[in-house]
């Protein structure tokens, strides 16, 4: 009892939070970590845990209105856990990788994420259809897709493209792009 009243106190003034590797693996063993005020929070790391999908994170966009990094990667997120991201509106950073993301829905983050800069989705399952949803993303400066299933052929807005003529799909801002290990070669 005396480590969470501890805890309460201090997370007022925390601006980082590391929590990777704690085992979480559900929504209520991470809530029942911010009891406290974090409202100046500008950095969490959930990465490396047992995480799914679930209303947790949703929960948590609606306290932490001024979080600007948010790692969640080598989880185990799939699809159905985006809707839970979309109020995390002041985000500039996020790491997605090593989760099981198809990208079906992922339209959602790119209407809702307008100040993303980094967005890191490596070790995912994507195909190219992410390319259609990357647009909305006017702000994104790196974008890591290395280890997808990307192929050298794609179909960004109804056009059938080859090799890599789908940067020209991606927002004008981008200035590091990472595609190591995706089968560009092939398709």
């Amino acid at each position: 009892m005396i480590l969470f009243l501890g805890f309460e106190v201090l997370s007022s003034k925390l601006r980082e939070l590391g929590l990777s590797y704690n085992r979480f693996n559900n929504d209520k063993s991470i809530l029942s970590c911010f009891n406290g005020n974090l409202s100046i929070l500008k950095s969490l790391d959930l990465s490396h845990n047992k995480l799914t999908a679930g209303s947790g994170l949703k929960v948590l966009s609606s306290r932490l209105k001024k979080l600007e990094n948010l790692h969640l990667r080598w989880n185990q997120y799939n699809d159905s856990f985006f809707p839970s991201l979309t109020g995390f509106s002041s985000l500039k950073s996020l790491d997605l990788s090593g989760n099981q993301l198809t990208g079906s829905g992922f339209e959602i983050i790119s209407s809702h994420l307008g100040k993303l800069e980094n967005l890191d989705l490596s070790y995912n399952i994507f195909i190219n259809i992410i390319f259609s949803h990357l647009r909305g993303l006017s702000s994104l400066k790196s974008l890591n897709l290395s280890g997808n299933m990307l192929l050298g052929s794609t179909t960004v807005n109804g056009k059938g493209l080859r090799t890599l003529e789908f940067l020209q799909s991606l927002p004008i801002s981008l200035k590091t792009l990472s595609l190591k290990d995706t089968n560009l070669s092939r398709g």
